[in-house]
Order: structure tokens, then C-alpha cells, then sequence
């Protein structure tokens, strides 16, 4: 992967903080509707069938917690609020046979009017979220409904809270947000040299989230709550190479074991050996990210089916190449012009393109391609975002390749 602002200016952040320094932060209404409808105990007072039914359509309105999937436009607004948890998790790695522990965090829905603001890497202060809050209460999905779920890949030397701001947007049209980490290429635990089958591993580590989802403690508010049948898999820079993956792009095993030189171990060829395409995975977007040649064909994309949203900035990594390598894939691509290796994420500023325009364009468009794809919406509104009739952004050229049906 080519070098990018985002660590020329992480390490000036390093250096300042080591330097200077840097501190480690560390039912009214429905009572009175209730009371409302228990009616006038008066002998006038007379309740047919037809009220009962209505009073208990009401009972049920004023009950319905959590926030309705939205099926139609997109709604984005950078500054809306959701719930952030930080769970752990261990599994096995396919081929390989170790054990690796991740963090997940998960944003949610909730109901909180103040919280604290979720910080994601304390020894850099500044990698926070004011609009993300630690703990806050969960709000379930509305009763017997189960809310959509994203998997989202970090990038190297990157860690899961950058993609925040998208995941708030995703939680205000009722979806929840997962995120693993990915020991070996988090921000502050980056690995110069790691296995050979790393990208396999990559893989496993948000399968290994996607069953954590699958299996929340029972305790937990949204056990049952979210369904896993059918997700978005979403990454940014090597972790949307991971969505390609993910989403049925065929790897060159062939290539791939006749490349394993010294450090290369048979585990690592079985890892990949292992690997199969998640059929839950029934979507997948890449943000800014570039696409291995000596794991995957050029001919392997006109296998896939499933379909994808690649989003790139022009000062970024070059989104033409996979437009160019996907051409027979059902592939959409957004350039945002000006745009960056961060404006998909926020997660640092960009001299030629503003944040509120980029994460705008970058909610609109992966909200909407999720809502068409993994939910099947119709809308009109959402097949115009991404078929270029209904424009987003000025600063957002839309492309379809041949595959998009």
C-alpha cells in the first residue's frame, strides 16, 4: 500500500506528544397516555371492540422503542448521536491454529441526552468522537424487527473508531455498526514484518466479529435484535481490500502458493486455502483502498456476483485501476474530487476537499447502497443516488462498470 498524508501527520502528532506531551482522557408521557386511555369509568362511558383495538394501537405506538429502518433517502446528519461499546473476543485463525484476541466496538441507537465522548486512542487525544458515547444506553430496534448489520475493516495503522462518523449515519437509519480490531496493524501496535497470510487473517478477524454479533450474550440488549443473515462489509484502505474478499472475489491460490518463499510457512498457505466467501456478506464497499495483484486475477473479478461500492478521492489511491480491473464486476464508483486517503473517514482533514463535504457524499452513498442491496429497497430516491440521476455532492463523479445489471 502506497504512503499517505494521514502518517506524515500522525507522526508529527507522535512527535508533539512526546515532546509536549499529551494527557490521556480518560416514562412520563407514557404514564399519561397510559392514564389517557384507561378511559372515563363513568356508567356513560360505553368501549366497543373497534376502540379497544384502537386504544391498543396506541399503547403500542407510545411503546415502540428504537429507530425505524429508513428504506427510502438517506438521512445524514454528521452531528447525530449513538451509543458506543468496546467488547473482546477471542478465536482461532482457520490453517494457522492460533488464537487471537480483537477489541470490537459497536455503535448503536440510543436515547441518552448527554454522554461521554468516546475517545479511540487516548495516547492521541485527538482521535475522538464528541457525537459517539462511551456506554450509553442501548435503544433496541423496534419490537419484533431486527436491525441491519455493517462489518467494518480498518486500514493499516488505522484503528476501528475511524470510520465513526459513517457508522453514526448508518445507526440514524436504524442500522448497527461493528468493528474489529486488527492486532498487528492498529495504530500503536503496527507490525513491520507480519505473516504471509495476514489478508487471510484480516478476513477471519471480521468473520470472528460477525459471529460475535450472531451470538451476543443473552443478556445483552440486543441479543436477537440484529440480523446477520444478510450484512454490509465495509472497509477502508487494506480493509477494503477485506470487503472485496469478503464479498466472493476469488484469490489466486495458485499465485499465491507459488509465491510463499522464506517466512512462509505451510499454515499460512492453508490459512488462505481455508478461506471461503461469506454468504451473509450479500454487499460490500471500499473505501480508498488499493487491491493486491499477487492475491487476486484480474480475470477472477468478472466472477463475482455480489455487489460492490468503491469510494476514492483524487489525492488519493487511484480508483481507476479497480474500476478498470472490475469492469465485469457489478461495481459502482464515486471519485470525490479533491478528496483524500481520509475524507471516506474523518479521520484527518484535506487541504482540497472539505470533511463536511466528503463524509457527507461518503454517508449518502454507502447508506444508500446498502439500503438497495442488502435490504432491497426500491425507492426512488436511492436507485437515483446510485445510478448518478439524483446527484449527491458536486464533488462526487458516479460511474457504473458493464456488470451493474
Amino acid at each position: 500500500m502506497q504512503a499517505h498524508p494521514f502518517y506524515a501527520i500522525l507522526s508529527c502528532v507522535l512527535v508533539f506528544c512526546a515532546t509536549a506531551g499529551c494527557d490521556e482522557t480518560t416514562a412520563s408521557e407514557q404514564d399519561a397516555a397510559a392514564d389517557g386511555l384507561a378511559g372515563d369509568s363513568s356508567a356513560d362511558a360505553v368501549t366497543t371492540d373497534a376502540d379497544a383495538d384502537a386504544q391498543a394501537d396506541v399503547i403500542d405506538a407510545v411503546e415502540e422503542p428504537g429507530v425505524p429502518v429508513n428504506m427510502g433517502e438517506p438521512d445524514v446528519d454528521l452531528q447525530s448521536v449513538a451509543g458506543l461499546q468496546v467488547h473482546e473476543l477471542t478465536y482461532t485463525v482457520p490453517g494457522l491454529n492460533i488464537e487471537r484476541t480483537l477489541e470490537v466496538r459497536l455503535w448503536y441507537a440510543t436515547d441518552d441526552e448527554t454522554g461521554e465522548t468516546a475517545f479511540f486512542e487516548p495516547r492521541v487525544p485527538i482521535f475522538s468522537d464528541e457525537f459517539a458515547w462511551t456506554d450509553a444506553t442501548v435503544l433496541p430496534p423496534p419490537a419484533s424487527t431486527r436491525a441491519p448489520l455493517v462489518v467494518y475493516s480498518h486500514g493499516g495503522r488505522g484503528f476501528a473508531g475511524q470510520i465513526s462518523t459513517v457508522a453514526r449515519q448508518f445507526v440514524r437509519n436504524g442500522w448497527i455498526v461493528v468493528a474489529p480490531s486488527h492486532p498487528g496493524q492498529n495504530l500503536f501496535d503496527y507490525q513491520e514484518i507480519l505473516p504471509y497470510s495476514f489478508p487471510a487473517i484480516r478476513a477471519y478477524d471480521t468473520l470472528a466479529a460477525l459471529e460475535f454479533m450472531e451470538n451476543l450474550p443473552a443478556e445483552h440488549p440486543l441479543s436477537g435484535r440484529v440480523d446477520t443473515s444478510r450484512v454490509l462489509a465495509m472497509g477502508h484502505s487494506y480493509g477494503g481490500q477485506n470487503s472485496w474478499l469478503l464479498a466472493g472475489l476469488p484469490l489466486d491460490i495458485e499465485g499465491i502458493t507459488a509465491r510463499c518463499a522464506d517466512g512462509c510457512t505451510p499454515g499460512d498457505v492453508a490459512a488462505f486455502e481455508a478461506f471461503r466467501p461469506e454468504p451473509r456478506v450479500v454487499a460490500g464497499v471500499s473505501l480508498d483502498n488499493l487491491i493486491d495483484p499477487n492475491l487476486f486475477l484480474d480475470e477472477s473479478f468478472a466472477e463475482m456476483t455480489t455487489p460492490m461500492l468503491h469510494i476514492s478521492g483524487t489525492e488519493g489511491n487511484d480508483g481507476a485501476n479497480i474500476f478498470r480491473r472490475a469492469a465485469d464486476a457489478n461495481m459502482t464508483w464515486v471519485s470525490l474530487i479533491g478528496g483524500c486517503h481520509e475524507s471516506t473517514t474523518g479521520t484527518l482533514p484535506c487541504d482540497t476537499l472539505d470533511l463536511a463535504i466528503s463524509l457527507q457524499a461518503t454517508s449518502a452513498y454507502t447508506v444508500a447502497f446498502a439500503t438497495r442491496h442488502v435490504l432491497g429497497s426500491t425507492d426512488e430516491a436511492v436507485l437515483g443516488i446510485l445510478d448518478g440521476s439524483r446527484p449527491v455532492s458536486s464533488s462526487a463523479v458516479l460511474q457504473q462498470s458493464a456488470g451493474v445489471p
